[in-house]
């Protein structure tokens, strides 16, 4: 039966639920770099290139610190408005 729209959905993980499978692969990620950080430092230190280096430290840093992401600030300042007329209305309510 395919899927219909207004039906609900039946079955799968329920909402906030982690999810396992990706939870497993972390932990093999992370098993696999402590595993191997001796081996990964003899090849940073056998980088000669500069570039090379700045690169791979950058794409280390993904698995190492949150993505940040740009966040866009209105700081429009009306004059009109004083803090006095604020706490003056706030105390009428």
């Amino acid at each position: 039966m395919p899927f219909q729209k207004g039906h609900k959905k039946i079955g799968g993980r329920k909402s906030d639920t982690p999810n396992k499978v990706k939870k497993d692969l972390r932990t093999r990620i992370s098993m696999f770099l402590e595993g191997n950080f001796d081996e990964a430092m003899e090849t940073w230190k056998g980088l000669t290139d500069g570039k090379e280096k700045v690169k791979l430290y950058i794409d280390l840093m993904k698995f190492g610190l949150p993505t940040l992401q740009a966040v866009s600030l209105d700081a429009t300042i009306n004059k009109d408005d004083s803090v006095e007329e604020d706490l003056k209305d706030l105390c009428q309510e």
